[in-house]
């Protein structure tokens, strides 16, 4: 290997490369790319890419490498080229782009002009210098405009070029100028090439893509587009059923487009105008292409006929009928809807979600608007009886959309098309169903299963499935007669029928659960039939989950039936459930405990717990760490769902909890190499400690020492979460605080030698960087100054300093949380709840603390405002910074004074980042906002500067 390197540092860097392309794409020699990855990242990759392009034109794929090594070194490394040489390279990639033979090296050449030009700051009109350069250049030229032209309107808006906010809107101005220029282009080169009888397919595509990325991107004037022949020339490709799939899919691209643009009807009314009849009589082609079976073009049209109607979906609901709002958009969607297509209903979802949106949010403002009696009531009625016809003519078409095939095996899995489909059509109708009612629709539904004679199961099933979508929204206290026959069908289903059918009975008994707390008298019966079910093969989880969802739902109601519950828990091995059911089971049988009298309380659990310590008993005896997690996960549902109504003595939990101690412990030893059992022995033993609350503190202490112990020898972050648990637990008894501190002395030690001891090994620890924090966190909400009186303290800060520009979320939300608390406890309400003794010793440390670190935290803050941290982790940042707007004001205008000092004007290569004035207005913006939401505001704003 060490002689092979040798040999390649003697050779040439384009012999290397071609070597390495070779060996990669010929030989299959994956070692090579991570050489040529290496390479693309140096310096000389600059003038090796221009040298194949040079000298190796015929080669496709070296072609293709250089081109896509220019475009990236242009998109993430123009700060290497000096000045002088950058218009040179444009002429270079101009000569390149126009002689290369390969189609996707020219696509990348392209990109790479379109990127030189957003950044290259003296190139002061490149619409108009790539006009003159390639509008005469032929067949050739006019694709590499084209392309160039989309490219160029697409990346502006592209937050992976990283040229600024001012830069970005420089020249968003600047091809906004140009615009209607770029259009004629298009339009000339549609033009000319289809006169000279040479027009291919490839070049309309291009033409179609052209226009589509200029209409998104630049807000081209109404008075332009009415007069542009380019915007309607899709329609005579979309006439064609005959046209080629993909310039069928770029001409309704360019439509989709258009319509677009006309969602602002009072700018371009006028436009819509035009298009509307245009798009309204591609309905007939429609139905063309659905009867030739032509599903790629009927796709394309019900895109086209969305967003027609999401263009105008704010007057559909406002005024339907009339002007814009014509339901005539919505009928059509209809049409699309009873071709029976899958692919089509996906496309107008959004549609559908955004339309119930709007007509809620209307109905919700007449609720609000103090309007009460009969007038209310004719209010909603006027805004929602127009679309009750049409939201009923939907789910009548979805019935047979919904059905599996006749030869379906099976229950739908959880990432099959039809299981995902379905999510998404119940959220769509739980949107929809207040327009008519749910039991409106509950009763149309159930009309159309039980008419027109007997059906194949699968055709009941589907009408089963949306019946259960509609019992979401049954009230707990209707007692509409529907509910009752559409109960007993479903109770009438037998355990021989298809099993995707007894599954969706299942399922509308678990949404009409909370119906039945109500009406406990058929409780009876629905568990009867559940447990006659969970016999059957593949439906244990479904049964069990309908078991959990009706106990939490029905609770005490079940208390009659709690012997039935208790039973069936013991049968589990008989019933052949797996684990995954019989947690549903066990935490539906605990929602039901807190109902049961006190003094029964205990032998209940016991009963319970018994069968799952024989299990884990079992499975460590066999160390079987797969066995130990299935039957922790099972304990762990019997305590995580437990609740009192009131708390009278102790815990009668607590014996059973403290007698399973023990067996914990030792498992926990034994498998303390293990990280996936330590999460959940750590999970389970969370849920008891919540469950006992205070009654836990028999427990703190030898868990406490098994912990740190465990830790010395693995150092697994779960044991920091459990820690912090039990912080937020007993850290108001002043008894558990000392044997805490220790704890907490202790890990930190750890935590900061082994895994914080650097920013990179912060990098490479994100979880041990979350828990330890949060653990740290909840010292600060509880007992503060037992963690700022530790001696390390000065270290938990410093590494957290360091941590505050992590790109993970978890880690970075935790150190943010750590800084906000840590400041806030400087606050004066936060000393108010100390002794006096206590408040004058953690003001004395805390205000070393801030004075020590509070310019490096405002440092820190501002360097993740100007793009050190990803967009989203932002506000983690403002919070921290707001914390020290509402305690320390007067040293954090100095310490962002100095802060802002620092931040960086300009670019290397000349892009303007950010103005004086910009930052004045920041450093304004910063002091003065009046709530966190604002801080957000502001720090995103200026954010955008350095995207």
């Amino acid at each position: 290997m060490a002689a092979q390197q040798s040999q390649q540092q003697q050779q040439q860097p384009l012999e290397v490369v071609l070597q390495m392309l070779h060996a990669l794409y010929v030989e299959g020699r994956q070692e090579a790319s991570a050489i040529l990855e290496q390479f693309q990242q140096s310096i000389e990759a600059w003038a090796v890419a221009d040298q194949i392009l040079h000298s190796c034109s015929t080669d496709n794929v070296a072609c293709y490498f250089a081109a896509t090594t220019m475009k990236m070194k242009i998109s993430t490394s123009y700060h290497q080229l000096p000045a002088d040489t950058r218009a040179a390279l444009r002429d270079t990639l101009f000569n390149h782009v126009i002689s290369t033979s390969s189609t996707e090296a020219r696509a990348q050449l392209c990109l790479a002009i379109s990127y030189l030009a957003l950044q290259m700051v003296e190139w002061t009109d490149p619409v108009e210098t790539l006009v003159q350069k390639f509008r005469d250049a032929g067949s050739a030229g006019a694709v590499v405009l084209l392309q160039t032209l989309k490219y160029l309107v697409e990346e502006c808006y592209n937050d992976r070029l990283r040229i600024g906010a001012n830069r970005r809107d420089e020249m968003y101005k600047k091809l906004r100028a140009s615009s209607s220029r770029s259009l004629e282009i298009v339009e000339a080169a549609l033009h000319i090439h289809k006169s000279a009888g040479s027009l291919d397919d490839n070049v309309k595509i291009l033409c179609f893509q052209c226009t589509s990325s200029w209409l998104r991107m630049c807000n081209v004037p109404c008075a332009t587009l009415t007069q542009c022949q380019i915007i309607f020339a899709p329609f005579e490709v979309l006439k064609d059923v005959e046209a080629n799939g993909k310039l069928y899919e770029a001409a309704c691209d360019c439509v989709c487009s258009s319509l677009y643009v006309c969602e602002h009807t009072e700018e371009y009314g006028a436009l819509a105008r035009m298009l509307v009849p245009q798009v309204i009589q591609l309905l007939d082609v429609f139905m063309r292409c659905v009867s030739l079976g032509d599903t790629g073009k009927s796709e394309d049209l019900c895109r086209v006929f969305t967003e027609m109607a999401e263009t105008f979906l704010e007057h559909i609901a406002s005024t339907p009928g009339r002007d814009f709002g014509d339901l005539l958009s919505v009928q059509i969607l209809l049409k699309c809807l009873e071709s029976g297509s899958v692919a089509m209903a996906k496309i107008m979802l959004n549609f559908w979600f955004r339309l119930s949106e709007d007509i809620f949010r209307r109905k919700e403002a007449i609720e609000q608007s103090g309007v009460t009696g009969e007038l209310r009531e004719k209010q909603i009625e006027q805004i929602l009886q127009p679309y009750r016809p049409i939201v009923q003519e939907v789910v009548g078409h979805l019935i047979q959309l919904m059905q599996l095939d006749a030869d379906h095996s099976g229950v739908p899995t959880t990432n099959s098309d039809m299981k995902e489909f379905r999510t998404d059509i119940y959220d769509m109708l739980r949107d929809l169903a207040f327009i008519n009612g749910s039991i409106s629709l509950l009763t149309f539904l159930f009309t159309a299963m039980i008419e027109g004679g007997e059906k194949a199961w699968h055709q009941v099933e589907s009408h089963l499935w949306l019946i259960e979508t509609m019992c979401v929204g049954v009230k707990p206290e209707e007692d509409s007669p529907v509910i009752l026959e559409v109960l007993k069908v479903v109770l009438s289903v037998q355990t021989n029928v298809h099993v995707a059918l007894q599954s969706t009975a299942l399922g509308v008994l678990a949404e009409l659960s909370r119906w039945f707390n109500l009406h406990p008298q058929y409780l009876g019966d629905v568990l009867t039939f559940v447990c006659a079910h969970a016999h059957v093969a593949g439906l244990g989880l479904s049964c069990m989950t309908t078991v959990c969802d009706i106990a939490e739902a029905c609770q005490g109601n079940l208390i009659p039936h709690f012997d039935t519950l208790l039973q069936v828990a013991a049968a589990v091995g008989s019933l052949k459930l797996d684990s995954p059911a019989v947690i549903q089971l066990l935490g539906g049988i605990g929602f039901v405990i807190g109902h049961v009298p006190r003094d029964k309380v205990e032998s209940a659990v016991q009963q319970l717990v018994e069968a799952e310590v024989a299990g884990l008993q079992r499975a460590g005896a066999a160390s079987s760490a797969a066995e130990v997690v299935q039957y922790l996960d099972r304990t762990a549902a019997i305590f995580k769902n437990i609740t009192f109504a009131s708390k009278t003595g102790l815990h009668p939990c607590q014996q059973v909890i403290i007698n399973l101690w023990p067996i914990l412990s030792s498992l926990g030893l034994q498998f303390v190499n293990e990280g996936n059992v330590m999460e959940h022995w750590c999970r389970l033993i969370r849920f008891c400690l919540r469950l006992l609350e205070s009654d836990g503190k028999p427990l703190l202490s030898p868990l406490l020492n098994v912990l740190v112990s465990m830790y010395d020898n693995e150092q697994h972050s779960s044991f920091l979460y459990l820690a912090s648990v039990c912080v937020d637990l007993f850290a108001t008894d002043q008894e558990c605080v000392p044997v805490l501190t220790e704890m907490m002395s202790h890990f930190s030690n750890r935590v900061l030698a082994a895994h914080l001891a650097s920013y990179e090994a912060l990098v490479q620890n994100p979880h041990t960087v979350d828990d330890y924090y949060r653990l740290c966190v909840r010292f600060m909400q509880n007992i503060p100054l037992s963690l700022i009186q530790l001696p390390c303290m000065g270290s938990i800060v410093s590494r957290a300093l360091a941590g505050m520009v992590l790109h993970h979320r978890e880690a970075a939300a935790s150190i943010s949380r750590f800084f906000a608390d840590l400041i806030r406890c400087a606050s004066d309400s936060a000393y108010a709840h100390q002794s006096e003794a206590n408040a004058q010793e953690l003001k004395r440390h805390l205000d070393v603390l801030l004075e020590q670190n509070g310019l490096p935290l405002v440092n820190q803050t501002i360097v993740a405002s100007c793009g050190a941290v990803p967009y989203h982790l932002l506000s983690l940042h403002a919070d921290v910074l707001y914390a020290l707007l509402c305690v320390a004001p007067v040293p954090l205008t100095g310490w962002l004074q100095q802060a802002l000092s620092a931040v960086q004007r300009t670019t290397v290569t000349g892009l303007e980042i950010v103005t004086e004035a910009q930052l004045s207005n920041y450093y304004t913006g910063l002091t003065t906002v009046s709530s966190q939401r604002a801080m957000r505001c502001a720090m995103q704003e200026f954010y955008s500067l350095f995207r």
